[in-house]
Formats: C-alpha cells, structure tokens, sequence
C-alpha cells in the first residue's frame, strides 16, 4: 500500500481511520482494525460537488483580476464602493492656495508681483526648488567669481565694517580678518572694492549711519503674508541694514551691486528708473514686514549701489 501511495494523503488517511476517533467522527468510514492513540484531530471531508463549486469561485475571481488588469470594468459593486467612489470625487477647496508656496523668499515673492526688466541678467523666474545664490563648486569659482558671489563678499564685509572707518586701508585690513576668519576667501577678498565701501562710508547715508542711535545689520525676517487670493504665506527675508536717527526715525538701506557703469551708456540717469522698478516691490515687502514685526514705522527706503556710489530713495 505504502509503495502505491502517490499522494501525501495516500499515507495520513489510512493511519487517520485505524485510529478510534474515527467513530465517533465518521462512523461511515470504518477500518479494518483500530490503533488506540491520545493524538486528536478533526477530519473534514469535502464533496466533490462543493470542490467543483470552490474551484468554480476561484476561476471567476482569476477573471475578475484579469478584468482588472486589463483596467475593464467588472460590473461587480462591493460594499466599499460607496466610500471610495466618494473620496475619489473628492475636490479639494482650497485650489487657489495651491497656485502658491506655503514659504517664499522675499526675492521669490517680489519675481512674482512684477515683470522681469530687460537688464535683468536673471531671465527665468525662482521657485523654491531652485538658487541662484548657492555657492558653486571651488574648481568653478577658481575661473571667474560670479556677479552674486561678488555682491555676497561685500554683503560680507559691510556686516562688520566699522562706520567710523576713514581710510581704504583699515577696509583692507578688515577684509584680511574675514580672511583668516575664513569668512572669505581668498578670491572673495580680493574682489572687494574697498574704495567703493569707503565710499558708501563718507556718503550722507553713511554720515546719517555714524550718527545713529540704533544701527541693526542683517535683519532675519518671517512673517506671515495675505495674497490677493487671501492665501497665507510665510515670506522670509534679510534686511541689510536699518538705523535709528537722532530724531528716532527708522530708516531702512539695502546694499546693491549691480553693474550700472558698464550696461548702462548714460550712467546712472539712464538706470535709476530701471533699478526702481526692479527693487521697489522688494524694499516694499522688507518694509511691510519689519513695520508688522517690530510695530513701528519704516520711514525711509534706500537703495545704494556701490558702482557709482548712487543712492535712491524708494
């Protein structure tokens, strides 16, 4: 028997009838001789007509995911399909949030209140993904500083200039300490137009400054913002630099270094309205945001360029 067995069954089923139980379980099924055992089991048997109707049940549920695959329907509704009909067609009522980050910079946000002007060298808009501002990789930064990494040297140099300095050479020697301080590099100090620092510092933005009764640099900003669409945004910001007069008035000043001599053929007269346009929305939002921060009232707006040395007032 145990020769002509071709199935596992063929060797439980023979021992699983000798044993007593199977009286009592199926008294149908009778051995020729019984084998008494403590083991216990439960023995079900299936007709043949039921394994026809499971395997019937197996074979519609193998069609039913072919359907499914094929992305057919199946004509069959279960009872989640109420629910996930209702999720599906769910619509989102906040669309118009979505046309927005939730945080932008204060340059980001100024890219899309007004149009880029034509000297801009800036000819795609930012999105929160994307810098411009980053730091490129030291072999490329060995070719040629950039016109940004240029401005972010001065930016630099202007947080810790002294505005009591009167000669190039203690700007000089300042920005030798940024140096060893490895604040700057090497290259970066090099391109720092001191004479053009000195100056912003001899100017009368720079006497009101050494005149001052607060002087605050760097001013790291959030704050929350309402678009036109009532949307809440997290603007964040830098102001470069805001001093208090003597007669405790406000005055905010933002540092600029772009090329006014070189792109523009009439100097400064020709590049003013340029300039203004391309900065009076970002001064406007500094603005804003320090007025709703510190409650107090912003009273002036400047913008300096330091090639050329030209001060506007916004």
């Amino acid at each position: 028997m145990r020769s002509n067995a071709k199935h596992f069954y063929d060797f439980i089923i023979p021992a699983l009838l000798r044993h007593p139980q199977m009286e009592n379980e199926h008294p149908d099924y009778v051995a020729y001789s019984r084998y008494p055992h403590d083991a216990t089991f439960t023995l079900n048997v299936i007709e043949e007509q039921k394994r026809e109707h499971e395997q019937l049940e197996v074979e519609a549920i193998e069609e039913t995911l072919q359907q499914m695959k094929q992305l057919k329907p199946i004509g069959e509704k279960s009872e989640y399909y109420d629910f996930i009909s209702e999720r599906l067609r769910f619509d989102y009522p906040y669309k118009q949030a979505t046309d927005s980050f939730a945080k932008q910079s204060v340059s980001e946000l100024k890219q899309t209140l007004q149009e880029e002007d034509p000297y801009s060298q800036h000819t795609m808009k930012n999105n929160s993904f994307t810098t411009s501002n980053a730091r490129r990789p030291k072999f490329m930064q060995q070719q040629k500083l950039s016109g940004a990494e240029i401005g972010t040297a001065t930016h630099t140099v202007m947080q810790h200039v002294s505005f009591a300095e009167t000669h190039e050479d203690e700007i000089s020697s300042l920005t030798n300490t940024l140096k060893e301080k490895e604040l700057l590099t090497a290259q970066e100090a090099e391109v720092v137009d001191t004479t053009a620092v000195l100056k912003f510092i001899q100017s009368d933005l720079g006497t009101r400054i050494q005149q001052a009764t607060e002087i605050h640099r760097e001013i790291a900003f959030s704050y929350i913002r309402k678009t036109e669409a009532e949307n809440a945004v997290l603007v964040q910001g830098m102001a470069d630099l805001v001093f208090v007069d003597h007669a405790g008035k406000n005055i905010l000043i933002d540092y600029k270094t772009d090329q006014i001599t070189s792109r523009f053929t009439n100097g400064f007269d020709e590049a003013e309205s340029v300039m203004r346009k391309r900065y009076e929305q970002q001064l406007r939002l500094y603005k804003e945001a320090l007025e709703q921060i510190w409650n107090e009232e912003i009273t002036e707006s400047w913008l300096y360029f330091f090639d050329g040395g030209h001060a506007l007032k916004l």
